[in-house]
């Protein structure tokens, strides 16, 4: 397949979602150090806690 990935580990569309799309699905202070892996959910487990 030469398609580009489009999933990542939690299962989101990052690759193809607009900035905008993105940032309403997960919060900026996450999304932009780590839009596709384990920083985002550290800081959302740290957020819930």
């Amino acid at each position: 397949m030469d398609k580009p990935r489009q999933l990542t580990g939690d299962g989101l569309i990052l690759d193809t979602l607009p900035r905008r799309m993105i940032a309403a699905t997960v919060p900026p202070c996450s999304w932009k150090f780590d839009p596709a892996g384990d920083a985002r959910r550290r800081l959302v487990d740290h957020a819930r806690a």
